[in-house]
Order: C-alpha cells, then structure tokens, then sequence
C-alpha cells in the first residue's frame, strides 16, 4: 500500500500536529498511525520472533535488550511508513524521530 502525503506525514523534516491528516485516521479515530513519530511498543525485540511466535497479535519474546518501535516517521520514507514495519532500538536511546502514544 503507498501511502498519499496528505494521509500521513514522511519523507520531512518536521513533524505535524497530532489531529493533521484526518483523511488518514484509523477507523478506530486514531491519528498519525503512519509515519509522524516512530511509536515505541512495549514489545521486546527477537529477529527471529515471527518465525516462532504466535503470528495473531503476537507480544514478542518475554525478555530482551531492545524494544520494538512501529509506524515509521516523519523522516521515514514512504516504505517505511506502514504500521507492521517494525525496527528495534535499546530503549535508553532517544531521537527526535521516536515517541509514544497516549491511550485511554
């Protein structure tokens, strides 16, 4: 699936509001799901996890050193924008690219 610059925010170099692209909502209303901020997830990271795992809403191994972040961002290309791509980082590291979403 690609994904239209008016759905979602990539390939720039600053992010946008947190209620921009309302074209690009999930049905769930749910805003910038794609691209904006790489979201953090509470998942650790296993290369391999897929391949072993539970592939229906999978939690990830039990225990690592890397978490997983999903959904790409603001400097993402349009590729790497998708929900399920999944790139891992040790959680002390900080980057202006990466955040977490707020949920009730």
């Amino acid at each position: 699936m690609l994904f239209r610059s008016d759905y979602a925010t990539y390939a720039s170099r600053v992010t946008s509001t947190v209620d921009s692209h309302a074209e690009g909502a999930s049905p769930y209303g749910a805003y910038n799901m794609a691209g904006n901020a790489a979201e953090w997830v509470k998942d650790y990271y296993a290369m391999d996890y897929y391949a072993q795992g539970n592939l229906k809403n999978p939690k990830g191994p039990e225990t690592g050193e890397n978490r997983v972040l999903r959904g790409g961002s603001y400097m993402s290309s349009r590729r790497h924008i998708k929900t399920s791509y999944r790139l891992w980082e040790h959680p002390k590291y900080q980057f202006p690219a990466y955040g977490i979403r707020c949920a009730k």
